[in-house]
């Protein structure tokens, strides 16, 4: 959260709590709502701090242990009792085409979103799109 949005360093820290604590997307947005009535517009460095609370929820609801970018490949790693159904993960697979592959890392199921060199918010965009067709397909 920029200096410029918001002055008051206490204030900035509740709102970074506040947001590592958010437990459900209707929280997130309450804050995103809240910020914009108490500062006004949210610059882009907030909203993605925002996104990425986001997409931990749906990690969380997917059973999804970590969510790690390096380079530009995200990898989603699974708790081993996720309840994936394989078979509707391979038709998402062939959605996403180039984008989208799984394979095994200690036994456990791990899922790589190539970004290549998409900006930050193109990423985040993606990357939610695929949990979001994920809920639909874990068991």
């Amino acid at each position: 959260i920029p200096e410029y949005y918001i002055r008051d360093s206490a204030v900035k820290l509740g709102f970074y709590q506040r947001i590592q604590q958010a437990k459900g997307i209707s929280r997130i947005h309450l804050l995103e709502d809240e910020m914009i009535d108490r500062f006004g517009d949210i610059p882009d460095e907030t909203w993605n701090l925002l996104r990425i609370a986001e997409l931990k929820t749906y990690c969380f609801d997917i059973g999804i242990r970590s969510l790690k970018q390096k380079g530009g490949i995200v990898s989603l790693l699974f708790e081993p009792d996720t309840g994936m159904d394989m078979a509707k993960l391979t038709t998402l697979i062939q959605k996403y085409k180039r984008q989208l592959t799984y394979g095994s890392d200690g036994g456990e199921l791990v899922v790589r979103i190539t970004v290549g060199t998409a900006s930050a918010e193109k990423c985040l965009d993606l990357v939610k799109a695929i949990l979001l067709d994920m809920v639909a397909i874990v068991q």
